[in-house]
């Protein structure tokens, strides 16, 4: 039995589009879904559906890809589907005010971090990178301010040494969609108590920009561990070698020291601060990725020779 509030669902990337086939599981009534619009990538570069347009598609919900909300014609194209509710999940774009109050239940956004902590656009790969030991989902009430609404409810998961960032992904990914259809009846039949966040103890996780992904050898080995974890396996954490570059997809730690930023070992130790890590898979640009082993056949390299 499909249930009957309006719901409109807001994403873009892949992992939103699992949040909305469990929407679509269990029975909520979809009458739109927003995603971005389809951006040209490939050699031909080619329009591409954004993940949860592709699966609005095939399911014939309606679907709307406008590029923001500042035209009058797109707020009332929202205003015609009547929505109760909206929920957003890495959808994108920014919601103006008269989006936010056109629903009687308002917007809930599904964010993988345990707000406030890690409010922004990269929470899982801030949380790796500084070395926490545990994360999770939270669902909360939008408003004007950058993840800082109202919580209808929060799900944590442990963040082991061994996991990246897909490792992590999946398994928040996993607690989320569960705790959405945990915490949604409860929430439109208003059965729900919602609480505020703690502003002190608020971070950020601000967009990954290119340069964020570069490993600085001159820090220590779990924070150069970390890095590599958090970015891994894409976009990849990387370094600069005689000009090329060259992304690291996992390491290990080894109690070994030398010059920080320099190979110091035949089989392609490279000393950080205090240790160093061993590469044990390894992308060259435009190739594939392979183990350090395979890596080492084809690559030349001295000693002591240094990498930025």
């Amino acid at each position: 039995m499909k249930i009957s509030k309006r719901i409109v669902f807001m994403g873009t990337p892949e992992t939103s589009k699992i949040y909305l086939q469990t929407l679509l599981d269990n029975n909520y009534n979809i009458v739109g879904v927003y995603s971005q619009p389809s951006r040209k990538s490939g050699r031909g570069m080619e329009g591409r559906d954004s993940p949860v347009s592709s699966l609005a598609k095939r399911n014939s919900l309606p679907l709307f890809n406008p590029e923001n909300f500042k035209s009058h014609i797109e707020i009332e194209k929202f205003k015609n589907l009547k929505a109760d509710l909206g929920i957003v999940m890495g959808y994108g774009n920014i919601l103006p005010s008269t989006i936010l109050n056109e629903c009687n239940l308002g917007f809930i956004n599904i964010h993988l971090s345990l707000l406030p902590k890690w409010r922004g656009a990269a929470p899982i790969e801030y949380a790796i990178i500084n070395g926490e030991k545990e994360t999770g989902v939270t669902i909360f009430k939008l408003n004007n301010k950058l993840d800082a609404g109202l919580i209808l409810g929060v799900k944590k998961c442990t963040i082991s040494i061994h996991e990246n960032k897909d490792d992590i992904m999946s398994k928040v990914n996993n607690i989320g969609k569960n705790l959405l259809i945990d915490i949604l009846p409860r929430y439109i039949s208003n059965e729900l108590n919602l609480f505020p966040q703690i502003e002190n103890n608020v971070s950020y996780a601000p967009k990954i920009k290119k340069i964020d992904t570069k490993i600085n050898f001159s820090e220590t080995a779990i924070k150069v561990y970390n890095k590599i974890r958090a970015f891994a396996p894409l976009p990849g954490a990387w370094f600069n070698f005689n000009g090329e570059r060259i992304k690291i997809l996992s390491c290990k730690i080894i109690d070994k020291k030398g010059k920080a930023s320099t190979i110091i070992s035949d089989d392609f130790i490279i000393a950080c601060d205090d240790n160093s890590i061993k590469p044990l898979t390894i992308q060259r640009e435009g190739k594939r990725v392979m183990k350090v082993e395979d890596f080492l056949l084809g690559f030349r390299f001295s000693k002591e020779d240094k990498i930025y």
